[in-house]
């Protein structure tokens, strides 16, 4: 007899590190997309979303505490659908231990605006030059520490910070103003600040909702249930222990996801930092693991390889999970020429001035690659006949180990004004541009899926994609490929598209009529049908 729903064990997502990036850091990534994406799908699903909870880290008490859906949805939609710079989201005091360690880490999100304070009193992650000298000093700090004394060191800056939000909290001053008044007034006055300096008000839109009272993981689960990580909570310096509690004490099963292990794997397009924070994470939660997923069979391949040469032992093998095609609704299906030109933000439609353009939707860091398009272009405004060249289209925002190409970039006048970084789309414009482009490229050395790639197809794009690590998993027989490492034959594959008119118009006909999208509900079910294999 099949078990009813109330039989089941509940599946509890812990959604702390989503919390703590759209806090920190505003518009999210793939990763936050991919969670959120599955999160969203399984509570549209009534049989799926009556088994489903989920979970912050309690900032009063060791462990793992009840979170509120509506307020994660309202933060996500809120960052997502604006348009414009990304403003991150205002610290909350919950979120200043997660904040401090990803600096020390050297896991802190890149490049933010700046903001001087937050509402709640406390300091806004810095833009720029800022945050990276920030967190540069930290790590140089903590590492003049000996090994020993490093962890016992990083608590006692996180103490520190509670302590100055808690007092910042019952004040109402912000931290700078608190210090200034305690060197003049005293300890004795702190209570009566409160009147001196009333808090700030949020504005009514920069609320999110009422927060429920939050109860303990212990307080509501069952024996049996499950403890889902679909994110990246690298930053929890003692994830094992807690994750050891809900599976030892709890009787908690676990379930980690995994997205690639390039901090391992080719640790060159890493910091440094986060390759020892990732090793560490991985080396002790993934042996806890009893379901171990990876989002592509390049990733299991790699992450059960890796698990092999360092001796990490797991409970079983890894398995591969297939991810819905595209994000949110309003991405989802195809845009008609109609609409496309109202959408574009003005921005870029005033620089493309109706020339077609070729579209590569990704973060700008050095593992994607854009290096290697900048000196196709280059390479093809020479050889190609004037007025035959498309323009470039970088979406995406600035990140990391990508000073020289920046350089190269502005240096080159972009391009004679041919390449064109865009940044902080909202999902109604990025649908826009998506529409607008002739193709889309995808040069990247090494990805765990390749969301971009089936993203364009749903869009009804064609993409010339790397043939690297799982991309062909994304693309398909739909998509078409060359070598990263090789500018001829990126080069070859990009000239042949652009002069062959017709046949880029049959192939974008055929992505059309065949491509078959795979939904978020159907990873969602996915992931239930796995966890539900052993009840």
């Amino acid at each position: 007899m099949t078990p009813s729903a109330g039989d089941l064990p509940r599946i509890w997502f812990d959604v702390e590190d989503l919390f703590h990036f759209l806090l920190c850091n505003g518009r999210p990534t793939g990763i936050q997309r991919v969670c959120f994406e599955i999160y969203q799908a399984a509570m549209a699903d009534p049989a799926i979303a009556e088994r489903v909870g989920f979970l912050r880290h309690s900032t009063t008490e060791r462990g793992l505490v009840e979170a509120d859906w509506n307020e994660l949805e309202t933060l996500f939609h809120r960052v997502t659908e604006s348009s414009g710079p990304s403003e991150p989201a205002r610290l909350r005091p919950e979120n200043v231990r997660k904040h401090v360690l990803a600096e020390i880490a050297g896991t802190a999100p890149q490049p933010v605006p700046d903001a001087a304070v937050s509402d709640d009193g406390l300091p806004q992650p810095a833009g720029g030059w800022r945050q990276k000298r920030r967190a540069r000093l930290l790590r140089r700090a903590f590492g003049l520490f000996p090994e020993r004394l490093v962890r016992p060191a990083v608590l006692f800056a996180v103490m520190q910070g509670q302590a100055g939000a808690a007092l910042s909290s019952a004040t109402g001053l912000t931290v700078s103003a608190l210090l200034r008044r305690s060197a003049g007034v005293g300890v004795r006055r702190l209570s009566r600040m409160k009147a001196i300096l009333p808090r700030p008000k949020r504005a009514p839109h920069d609320r999110l909702p009422e927060r429920k009272p939050m109860r303990r993981l212990a307080d509501i689960v069952r024996r049996g249930d499950i403890l889902a990580v679909l994110g990246s909570p690298w930053f929890e310096l003692d994830y094992a222990e807690l994750a050891g509690h809900a599976r030892g004490r709890l009787g908690m099963r676990i379930m980690v996801l995994l997205y690639d292990v390039i901090p391992v794997q080719r640790p060159e397009w890493a910091d440094r930092g986060t390759t020892r924070v990732y090793r560490d994470w991985y080396t002790t939660v993934l042996p806890l693991a009893d379901v171990v997923l990876a989002i592509s069979r390049a990733t299991a391949t790699d992450v059960t390889a890796w698990c092999k040469r360092d001796g990490i032992r797991l409970r079983n093998p890894v398995r591969a999970l297939r991810l819905g095609t595209g994000f949110g609704g309003s991405r989802a299906n195809v845009a008609t020429d109609a609409e496309t030109a109202a959408s574009i933000p003005s921005s870029l439609l005033n620089v493309l001035q109706g020339r077609p353009y070729v579209l590569f939707v990704s973060t700008i860091e050095a593992r994607k690659n854009h290096m290697l398009l900048f000196r196709a272009w280059r390479r093809l405004s020479e050889e190609m006949a004037p007025g035959q060249l498309p323009d470039l289209v970088f979406a995406g925002k600035v990140g990391w180990m990508v000073s020289d190409l920046m350089n190269q970039i502005e240096n080159s006048s972009s391009l004679n004004g041919r390449l064109h970084v865009i940044e902080n789309l909202a999902d109604r414009e990025l649908k826009a541009v998506y529409a607008g482009c002739l193709f889309t490229v995808f040069p990247s050395f090494y990805e765990g899926w390749g969301l971009p790639v089936s993203e364009s197809l749903a869009m009804g794009k064609p993409c010339i994609s790397s043939n690297a690590t799982s991309l062909p998993e994304a693309g398909g027989t739909l998509a078409r490929y060359f070598d990263p490492t090789d500018l001829n034959d990126a080069c070859r594959v990009i000239r042949a598209t652009i002069e062959d008119k017709a046949g880029l118009s049959n192939w974008q006909d055929e992505i059309r009529s065949s491509f078959q999208p795979v939904s978020w509900q159907a990873t969602a079910s996915a992931v239930v049908a796995i966890l539900d294999e052993d009840v």
